[in-house]
């Protein structure tokens, strides 16, 4: 039976195997899950959580109901991680902001989640073959401005650990030295990066909660030093750029730390089981630029998640939604729009 199953998931986008199916949405929400990583987590489903990272691993999970694809919450959720990280690939810019402008909000309502848009999304666009891609991936970068703004009602220490989440992830990316990140020598890049370290300070990111692992803590704090003086030095920027974290010292009196990695397709593992996000990125300069495009995607209603069947296994249980519990509605791909499978995606033109 167990074979017989893998086969039937080596068939669909491995995302979709490691998300819908098998009910892990943190692999793929921050890192590129392939194929191998699948097949792994049948034979090793600890040593594949173990490799992730523990802000990764302890990251708040979408606030969704068992089984995933038969409610309209995880069918949505599921459909636009999909779309939007093909859109990323193909380098749809102008359709992939105008869906997310569209979007982002009722996904945030609906999976009681601040972060949803896949930190892959990010990164194929910093990665992309085509540099007009690169640049107007600044575009982007106000979405996850948004998603670190205090929401009336929301759990601080929930967002806290999403905040986390995101700093680990953008942390591994761009501390990587056989490459150069798209973020790192463009202005507007600097500027989200400079936004992001605020964040450390404004929300005290840098201090260690009494349920919290200070050596995680102290090793993402220094890795996430690196990446600020190195960023200083290629972009000539003054010594003042960013504000200095409280009891840290400078970058270069620290020694260079190993990294590991996320996912065993994207990286490899060091002894003491931390992960590392990263991807080869290309080097360029970039600005804002471009007009929105439109987008076809059919709107519909804001379905509540009805607290009284919460996910099972979701760890956050305890923050509760907001909203009535109102009855199902179908989602995109229950109707059959835009799409005749998950994830596809329609006719779309640069602008």
């Amino acid at each position: 039976m167990l074979p017989h199953l893998q086969n039937v998931l080596g068939t669909i986008p491995p995302s979709v195997a490691m998300s819908a199916v098998l009910g892990d949405w943190r692999l793929t929400m921050w890192g590129d899950t392939q194929k191998s990583d699948v097949k792994r987590w049948f034979r090793e489903p600890w040593a594949v959580r173990n490799s992730i990272g523990w802000y990764i691993l302890y990251a708040p999970w979408p606030n969704l109901r068992d089984p995933t694809l038969l409610h309209s919450e995880g069918v949505r959720l599921l459909y636009f991680h999909q779309y939007w990280q093909e859109l990323a690939t193909q380098g749809y810019i102008s359709t992939l902001i105008s869906s997310i402008e569209s979007h982002q909000a009722e996904l945030q309502s609906l999976v009681n989640l601040r972060f949803v848009i896949p930190f892959t999304t990010l990164a194929k666009l910093w990665k992309h073959d085509d540099p007009w891609v690169q640049e107007r991936s600044s575009r982007l970068l106000p979405f996850f401005e948004d998603a670190f703004s205090t929401h009336p009602g929301y759990d601080e220490e929930r967002h806290d650990m999403e905040c986390l989440a995101f700093i680990f992830a953008l942390t591994n990316h761009l501390n990587h030295t056989d490459f150069t990140s798209y973020v790192v020598t463009s202005i507007h890049g600097q500027e989200f990066i400079r936004f992001v370290h605020d964040q450390i300070l404004s929300r005290h990111l840098y201090r260690t909660p009494h349920w919290g692992n200070s050596f995680d803590r102290q090793e993402l704090l220094s890795k996430w030093t690196r990446v600020t003086e190195r960023i200083l030095e290629m972009g000539n920027l003054p010594p003042d750029y960013f504000t200095s974290i409280p009891g840290r010292p400078p970058a270069q009196l620290m020694d260079a730390g190993n990294e590991s990695s996320f996912l065993q397709s994207h990286y490899e593992m060091h002894g003491d089981g931390q992960g590392v996000l990263g991807s080869i990125e290309r080097d360029s300069q970039g600005n804002m630029a471009g007009d929105v495009g439109a987008e076809e995607l059919a709107d519909t209603p804001h379905p509540n998640i009805d607290p009284n069947h919460p996910r099972a296994d979701d760890r956050y249980s305890e923050y509760g939604t907001t909203g009535g519990g109102q009855d199902d509605v179908p989602g995109l791909v229950e109707r059959g729009e835009q799409s005749n499978r998950v994830g596809g995606v329609g006719a779309d033109k640069r602008v």
